[in-house]
């Protein structure tokens, strides 16, 4: 009988219908789910032990052990458990053949024996880890790829890893991706570090392939590493490997790697691919006439020709370029300090004043330094000897100056005005012997007319007309670069004939290029007379070398030379020493009469009392040269040998 209910309102309501029993069995799903499980072993409560799941597999009924009893034992271990500790290899045996029956415990014990590789998992059954050799045997071919890696990481063989990338023609990278192991591995790096170590001494074909796409998977510091052991590894490559270290290690290119390699492998790329640091030259000026820079930088267009005429120029010389230092003013230095490609120890940032408005680029040769100031209305180029004093101060010094390069004394100044790289050469070529790089037949940044280029000749003669712009341009280029060059300090406290004397050389010099002898023997003289020690030396170098000079005239020449050594110049120094040269005035007295009498061991005698008296031994040695018998010319070497010492410490002196 069914009740009504009855609400307060008085309205009856008949009771909800209620089954009795309730079951899934119509479900279509459930059906399904039921099918699926049916098989499955019911998870037992506490999990079997090893020795219950041993005994399973010897008797066939290896699908009896559920997927949790697997993941205790490959998460527990099982080397802890002693009654098995007698029958180690066979447990081995019949637990990777049972993992290996099963598809989805194989994937779970390899991936956690990769993790336990991997760190990412504090505990598997070591075992296992020792005796992956083993599941092999029961591995098809790709498990057997996937072991074999695991066992290479095992035994730390990871060498064996990249070949075998290699063979499967993967990357390293790819080819972990491929076995579905994470590419951040913590053995990646060891890995890699591998790459170049498999290749072959001539790396073509397959590995030339296999190797550039191994660099694209690469992280910035591994591919370094690689750069770095391919260049330093001897190994000669094909076209395409060539390319790409062209593209990315040299240092003209862009965003090329080169600042971030050691300096052998710098070293090793200098010399296959005969580098020079000119290109630091060559860059600054290419940034500088950027369109964008140069007009920031408010350069005319003659300018930033005449920027990149400096560049072409000293191109003609980029093998000898040995270290480089630019100096950049302040405006520059803010557009250009990131950009460029050079190291920062070789960047100063100059003062932000007007006289510090150009930049500079300084360059060693092999026997010089050159500085090339590249912007101003009287910009010039100063060579240095290359003395350790002058390295230290235009190569070493981070707060080097413009002004302060001003006020140090210098060989030579050059000019920028027209026909400017003909007389510079000449200047290089015939007063420093510096010529251009080997090969050189036609010279860069000048007109091809005028630019054949012969080493004993140089270049060709300019017309008669370009050598009259020359005179007129230098005499306004010598009024404003005098002018401004007085007022260094450098100047302040010389006599004024000490000035004098080395505008006058510098003028002489100038003279000389331009074939203007008359102008320059009278510069020479005027500025030997007035004490300049580089002058006496060149004036003595022309009295000797003119044939239509008289032999009064030479010997005139001589003693300019000997002058010079006495005031330590290096190069006539060297010259009396070479061809025994005697300063016969003002020092010289000639020979002493007294000495005339005395025997070869009493002059022996007088040596040894007078060996660090030099107008002593000077007058022995002419009087041993007078008598010119092979006994007197045995102590004359003792005199010279004497001379020599003392002249040496003098130079040392006059060097500090």
């Amino acid at each position: 009988m069914r009740l009504s209910v009855s609400t307060s309102s008085g309205i009856l309501f008949k009771p909800p219908k209620i089954e009795l029993t309730n079951n899934l069995k119509g479900n279509d799903q459930y059906s399904r789910v039921t099918r699926a499980l049916a098989h499955r072993p019911v998870p037992s409560f506490p999990p079997r032990s090893l020795s219950q799941i041993l005994l399973l597999i010897r008797n066939g009924h290896v699908e009896a052990i559920t997927i949790m009893e697997w993941l205790y034992i490959f998460q527990e271990g099982f080397e802890y458990a002693k009654e098995i500790e007698e029958e180690r290899d066979e447990v081995c045996v019949l637990l990777w053949q049972a993992i290996f029956s099963q598809r989805s415990v194989k994937q779970i014990a390899l991936f956690k024996a990769a993790q336990y590789l991997d760190f990412q998992q504090s505990s598997y059954p070591l075992m296992l880890i020792e005796t992956l050799d083993v599941a092999i045997s029961f591995a098809d071919t790709r498990d057997k790829l996937l072991l074999n890696w695991l066992i290479s990481i095992r035994d730390k063989d990871y060498k064996k890893c990249a070949n075998d990338s290699y063979l499967q023609r993967y990357p390293p990278v790819e080819y972990m991706r491929a076995l579905g192991f994470p590419t951040s591995a913590s053995y990646r790096n060891n890995v890699l570090k591998e790459v170049v170590n498999i290749l072959p001494n001539h790396i073509d074909g397959d590995f030339s392939q296999w190797f550039l796409a191994s660099l694209k998977e690469m992280t910035h510091q591994e591919l370094l590493f690689n750069c770095e052991q391919l260049i330093c590894s001897n190994r000669t490559y094909n076209k395409q490997i060539e390319e790409w270290i062209k593209l990315r290690c040299l240092p003209n290119s862009i965003d090329s790697y080169w600042y971030e390699l050691s300096d052998s492998s710098r070293k090793v790329l200098k010399k296959q691919y005969e580098l020079s640091n000119y290109f630091h030259f060559s860059q600054l000026v290419s940034a500088m006439c950027y369109p964008v820079t140069a007009k920031a930088l408010k350069l005319t267009e003659q300018e930033v020709k005449q920027i990149q005429s400096r560049s072409a120029f000293w191109s003609n010389y980029s093998d000898e370029f040995n270290r480089i230092k630019v100096l950049l003013p302040y405006e520059t230095s803010k557009l250009l300090l990131t950009s460029l490609n050079i190291g920062k120890e070789n960047i100063v940032t100059l003062p932000d004043i007007k006289s510090e408005s150009s930049e500079v680029c300084i360059f060693e040769l092999s026997n010089q330094i050159i500085v090339e100031v590249f912007r101003g209305v009287s910009s010039e180029i100063r060579i240095f000897e290359k003395s350790s004093r002058n390295e230290r101060r235009l190569l070493n010094d981070n707060e080097l100056t413009l002004n302060r390069i001003r006020n140090m004394s210098q060989d030579y100044i050059h000019d920028h005005v027209v026909l400017w790289q003909f007389h510079c050469e000449k200047l290089l070529r015939m007063n420093l012997k510096i010529l251009p790089n080997n090969k050189t037949k036609y010279f860069k940044g000048i007109p091809k007319r005028f630019s054949v280029y012969c080493n004993r000749s140089g270049l060709p003669v300019p017309s008669e007309e370009l050598v009259r712009q020359r005179v007129e341009q230098l005499e306004k280029w010598n009024h404003l670069f005098w002018e401004r060059e007085f007022q260094n300090e450098e100047y302040s406290d010389m006599p004024s004939a000490d000035v004098s004397a080395y505008k006058d050389y510098q003028v002489a010099i100038q003279a000389k290029l331009l074939g203007e002898e008359i102008k320059f023997k009278k510069l020479i003289h005027k500025s030997a007379e007035n004490g300049h020690v580089a002058a006496m030396y060149v004036l003595g170098l022309s009295l000797i070398s003119d044939p239509k000079n008289s032999l009064e005239l030479k010997r005139t020449g001589e003693q300019w030379i000997c002058k010079s050594a006495k005031k330590g110049h290096i190069k006539a120094f060297e010259m009396v020493q070479k061809y025994n040269l005697i300063l016969n005035s003002p020092l010289g007295k000639g020979p002493v009469k007294n000495y005339f009498g005395l025997s070869v061991n009493d002059l022996k005698i007088k040596v040894g009392k007078n060996k660090e008296n030099e107008n002593e031994l000077l007058s022995i040695k002419q009087e041993l040269i007078r008598r010119d018998s092979n006994v007197s010319k045995a102590l004359l070497v003792m005199v010279n040998n004497y001379l020599t010492k003392i002249d040496n410490n003098k130079i040392e002196r006059l060097m500090k």
